[in-house]
């Protein structure tokens, strides 16, 4: 029932995607939707573009040909939209490494233009202080959260960088190989939170290396090679097809079929 009521809107589209560099095509005609609600997984081995398909939906990379939607809009390189509505944990996040989790994220509110003296979200009137500390508990490191971060595991530094993303309690969230660096209590946390998040109607886009987490985690998948799309479906029917077989079978025998 919940999930019928969730999958309606589609919030994320994309549409022929398509990136050349340099005469090498390494995205190709990318067709993804992500409906409210939903974890959609990206997955593909190095090189398939999966990064660069996240780049192109945030407005860092120009696509070549195809389109973007957010929230029925289309994005242009560079626009404010997909700041104002995506949050995301891409590798490079840079923090204040002198000063503590919640001056990063007081610093970095303020810079997204979220002050820290007046409400950060017109609708609630709630302050960014308020959500600051609600993020850092969502992400687990509410006991941290005065401790420089020059003396955080690389770890922690992910778990800070998913503080960064949720900020502004954004619509859509992306996810970049995110357990990277995680220990397995922190990959079940983040499996945890990514659920609660579209539970509570939050849109996510995951890459991920970890097929079991992945089918564990997401609705949906789309398994990339080479830059195209070669499949993707509910995770339960994927798996469903015969017995015994779980996302990372599949996942192999497609990528040998295609």
């Amino acid at each position: 029932m919940m999930r019928d009521m969730l999958f309606t809107e589609t919030v994320l589209r994309t549409e022929e995607l398509t990136k050349v560099y340099e005469g090498t095509t390494v995205v190709n005609k990318v067709c993804l939707e992500v409906k409210n609600g939903e974890v959609l997984g990206l997955l593909g081995p190095n090189g398939a573009g999966k990064t660069t398909i996240i780049n192109m939906i945030l407005g860092l990379t120009r696509p070549t040909r195809g389109s973007v939607e957010i929230l029925g809009r289309a994005v242009k390189h560079g626009e404010a939209i997909a700041r104002r509505y995506v949050g995301a944990v891409i590798d490079g996040v840079a923090f204040y490494r002198h000063l503590c989790a919640e001056d990063n994220l007081m610093a970095l509110g303020n810079v997204r233009g979220v002050p820290g003296g007046a409400p950060w979200n017109p609708e609630t009137g709630r302050a960014l202080k308020d959500r600051i500390f609600e993020v850092l508990e969502l992400v687990g490191l509410a006991g941290k959260a005065r401790a420089p971060v020059a003396t955080y595991s690389y770890g922690m530094l992910r778990r800070l960088a998913l503080a960064v993303a949720l900020i502004r309690d954004p619509k859509i969230l992306i996810l970049d190989e995110p357990t990277t660096g995680l220990d397995p209590e922190g990959i079940l946390e983040l499996r945890n939170l990514v659920r609660y998040l579209a539970r509570g109607g939050k849109s996510i886009l995951l890459s991920s290396h970890l097929l079991h987490e992945v089918q564990l985690t997401c609705d949906r998948v789309a398994i990339l090679k080479k830059g195209e799309v070669i499949a993707q479906g509910e995770v339960q029917a994927l798996i469903g097809r015969a017995p015994g077989v779980d996302l990372e079978n599949v996942f192999f025998e497609i990528l040998k079929e295609a």
